[in-house]
Parts: C-alpha cells; structure tokens; sequence
C-alpha cells in the first residue's frame, strides 16, 4: 500500500500533475518537523485524495499551526469559531498547547469535566453557569448574570495563578461564556468587562482565548468585544469536513486558510460527548 502522501499525489497527477508550486512547498518542507511537513502537504494537495488518504486529526496538527503562524502563549485571542462540540474541543487543545496553567470559566461543563479535558495542564475553574443546580460544593458560586461578582471572582483566580505562572511558565485565561454573557448583558456591557479583564491578562503576562460565534469581525455589534483583542483566530469545517482556521489581523501573517485535519464520524461522534459532560481527554 502506498503511503497516504504519494496517494494523494497520485490522485493530483491523474487531474493533471503536480503545480509547481506544489512541487516547490513539498521540497522546501521535506527537513522540517515532520508535524509543519503534513500541515504544508495537507495543503498542497486538497481535495477528495486528501480527505480519504490523509485525514488527518485536527488536534494533532494544531501544535504546527500554532508554531507556523506564530501564536504566543501570552497573546489575548478572539477565537471565532462554529459553536459545535468538535470547535469546542479544538479550544480546549488550544489551551493546552499553550500553556501548562490555565484559568477557565465555563459555563456549560462541570470542573471534573473540564480538568479531563485540559489533562495534564494545572486549572483553576470558574463554572458560572446561571442555572441553580451547578452549584459546587468547593468553590463559591458565581454567575454570568452578574458582571460585578464575575469580575472579582476572575481577578481572584487570576491571582492565584500568579504563584504558579512564576514557577511554570505563562498562564492562559480561556473563556467559554460569551454567549451567556451576551444573553444576559447588552455587548456594551460585556465589552467593558472584556476591556477590563483582558487589562489585568496584559499586566500579569498572561494569555488569553475568548471563545466566540463565527463572523464576529463582520458584526458591528461585536466591536467592543474584538477591540479588547490583539487579534482573531477564525475557523470553519467546509461542506467536504475540511477543519480550517486563519489569523485576522495579526501583523505579518497571510490570512489564509489553513487546512487542519478532516471532521471524520470517528472524531465527531466522540467529540459529542463533551456537550453532555462526558469525554475524557485523548
């Protein structure tokens, strides 16, 4: 059996032979981390041969993407995503690779739910989900109905994560509340918020992904909220499950879509586990 690449390339060369950019990207990519050398190919070759020779996991092309398109573990990210179980998943890998400690604020999972997904990076989680009935017994309840008792609670969390940012490294804030807290709140309000934590993520040195709908930039109504941001992480799974994300707005990059793996029945159907609380980190 031939391996997946030369399929692929075989596939091309019946439609016509390989382009020579093609050509170019595959030899200037054979020395590097075999990782970066899949992501290129993957992209010089799309199309039904790579969808079924290659199908690639996203998750595990995404520590390349991070690395290719220069994304620093102290960069504060929108990232604009298909609210889906799979996008969601993607983010919580995001923070992993970013960063070993990691402050969350959910509201939709419970803590044992999210520490599994973020396994084995150090989380201090804020579950602030409105319903009564998610109220932990460890820590104080908190919710995104009210923006004054988030923000303490935030900063709180935040300096608690100070010790271990000193010790480990840089420290990643993920918040994946942004629908409830638009639901709650006008955007006016929750962009002051989001001015007002992603102020003290500059100070301390830390990192920031705010989890958010798709097509964010082209909402005028989301421009408080994108201006609290360095940039926009954007993502997508096209109409053949193609995985992709682009950078918008960060200096020096190209803003083109990069092809990050397949959405494969295998990856979806264990993907939908996370919106019932129940997948385990792979």
């Amino acid at each position: 059996m031939q391996p997946a690449a030369a399929m692929v390339r075989d596939s091309d060369e019946h439609a016509g032979g390989m382009s020579p950019a093609a050509d170019a990207t595959h030899r200037e990519t054979r020395e590097l981390d075999p990782d970066l050398t899949t992501l290129f190919e993957t992209e010089a070759y799309p199309g039904e041969g790579f969808e079924l020779a290659l199908a690639p996991d996203p998750h595990q092309l995404l520590p390349a993407f991070v690395t290719d398109t220069g994304i620093e573990p102290t960069d504060v990210i929108l990232v604009s995503v298909p609210q889906t179980a799979q996008w969601e998943r993607l983010f919580y890998s995001l923070i992993r690779v970013l960063s070993e400690t990691a402050v969350v604020v959910t509201t939709k999972h419970q803590p044992d739910t999210v520490h599994s997904l973020l396994e084995p990076t150090d989380v201090v989680h804020l579950d602030v989900a409105p319903s009564a009935d998610r109220q932990s017994e460890t820590q104080p309840r908190n919710s995104c109905r009210d923006l004054t008792s988030l923000g303490v609670a935030v900063d709180e969390a935040l300096e608690e994560s100070t010790t271990q940012a000193a010790t480990g490294g840089p420290v990643v804030f993920g918040l994946l509340a942004l629908s409830h807290l638009s639901l709650y709140h006008d955007r006016q309000h929750v962009g002051r918020f989001l001015h007002e934590v992603t102020g003290r993520l500059r100070e301390y040195g830390f990192g920031g992904l705010l989890y958010a709908p798709p097509n964010v930039t082209a909402t005028e109504s989301w421009t408080g909220v994108t201006a609290s941001v360095d940039y926009v992480l954007e993502g997508r799974t096209t109409d053949t499950g193609l995985v992709q994300a682009r950078l918008n707005g960060r200096p020096h990059t190209d803003g083109h879509w990069r092809t990050l793996g397949v959405a494969s029945h295998s990856a979806q159907s264990h993907t939908e586990g996370v919106a019932h609380g129940q997948l385990d980190a792979t």
